[in-house]
């Protein structure tokens, strides 16, 4: 997307403050759901919830998390013109992102499978080669990404830096994922009128998960 014309310069106006003033809505819907639920509520986390590292709003963190990726993306984009150091730029700025989270002890969902951020973008700038890759190899590809996950889960259990092995076999479990989806994608397992209206509404159907 950054490729059309005047994407960067239009980035904050039309993708960031959208989907910003829809997470206001939905931090004002949940404080009232809560104080309808449990008659109280906490200002520090209402106040955090327009921020980040807590809110109110139930999986919310994701919102939180996606508003920091967008920013990056922007500030990395804005500055620098070549694909590549765009690219490593923003992987710089996520991994202290992630050095950010360990320091201030937030839980491994806010920066696990972050980098995946950073894998769509290699993908997009190797698409057509990739795309080959998985027609001709896809079934090989996606055993090898399940094994290469299975043994990152085992020694995430057995080393003392499980850390890096979390997000590891995350990034592999996300690949293996998506490889299979690769697959399944032009037959009518996916290709389905179900599916595309689940694809339509995927944000809101994620984001009320929390009233019910």
């Amino acid at each position: 997307s950054s490729n059309k014309d005047n994407y960067t310069d239009t980035f904050f106006r039309k993708r960031f403050l959208p989907l910003y003033c829809f997470y206001i809505i939905l931090i004002i819907l949940y404080s009232l759901w809560t104080l309808l639920l449990e008659r109280s509520i906490s200002p520090k986390l209402v106040v955090q919830s327009f921020f980040f590292g807590g809110t109110v709003v139930t999986n919310g963190w994701y919102l939180q998390v996606t508003f920091i990726v967008y920013l990056l993306f922007l500030l990395s984009f804005k500055i620098f013109k070549s694909s590549k150091i765009r690219i490593l730029s923003l992987s710089i700025a996520i991994f202290a992102y992630c050095v950010f989270c360990c320091l201030f002890d937030l839980s491994i969902f806010w920066y696990q499978t972050i980098p995946c951020f950073i894998l769509g973008m290699i993908y997009c700038y190797n698409k057509k080669w990739i795309d080959t890759l998985l027609t001709k190899h896809v079934w090989l590809i996606f055993i090898l990404s399940g094994f290469l996950f299975a043994i990152c889960i085992i020694l995430s259990k057995l080393s003392s830096i499980g850390i890096i092995f979390d997000v590891l076999y995350s990034l592999f479990f996300v690949s293996a994922m998506i490889t299979l989806l690769y697959i399944l994608c032009n037959t009518p397992i996916i290709k389905n009128k179900f599916f595309a209206l689940c694809g339509n509404y995927s944000l809101e159907i994620y984001v009320t998960h929390g009233f019910f």
